[in-house]
C-alpha cells in the first residue's frame, strides 16, 4: 500500500474491498449466530449431547424396568394372546412417561 495519502493501486482497492467484504460478511454471520443462540433456535452441542445421552438412558432404564413388570404376567401363560394385552399396556405405559 502506498505510505502517501494517495489512492490505492487498482490491485490494492480490490483486495481491500474483498477484505472488507469478508468482515462485513463474517461480522452478518456472527450476529445471526449470536441471535439464533440467544432466541433458542441453536443449542451448544455439549449441551445437545448431555440432553441425548439424558434421554437414551431414560429410555435404557424404562427398558429394563420392563422386565420386572412383565415376568409375573408371563410367568404362568401357555397362551401367548392372553400376555399380549397387558404387555401392552406396559410398553405404551414405558414409552408414554
Amino acid at each position: 500500500m502506498n505510505t502517501k495519502q494517495e489512492k490505492p493501486e487498482p490491485a490494492e482497492a480490490a483486495t481491500l474491498a474483498k477484505a472488507r467484504a469478508m468482515t462485513e460478511t463474517h461480522l452478518t454471520l456472527s450476529s445471526k449466530h449470536d441471535y439464533q443462540l440467544e432466541s433458542g433456535q441453536l443449542i451448544q452441542a455439549e449441551e445437545a449431547r448431555r440432553a441425548a445421552f439424558a434421554t437414551a438412558r431414560a429410555v435404557r432404564d424404562m427398558l429394563l424396568a420392563m422386565s420386572d413388570c412383565l415376568a409375573p404376567i408371563v410367568a404362568g401363560l401357555t397362551n401367548r394372546s392372553i400376555g399380549h394385552e397387558p404387555i401392552t399396556a406396559i410398553v405404551r405405559r414405558s414409552a408414554t412417561s
